[in-house]
């Protein structure tokens, strides 16, 4: 039995991933980028 999801845990949630990418040197869209455009792949090798 599977339970609802109500706005409380969708802002836990929310709160939980604020400021993931604090501290990195690439953003979101640029670590995506990367690994669309394969370069991360090149960099380990």
């Amino acid at each position: 039995m599977s339970r609802r999801r109500d706005a409380d845990d969708d802002i836990a949630a929310i709160a939980s991933a604020s400021g993931a990418w604090v501290g990195r040197d690439v953003d979101g869209a640029g670590y995506v980028e990367t690994l669309r455009s394969g370069s991360r792949l090149r960099e380990k090798a």
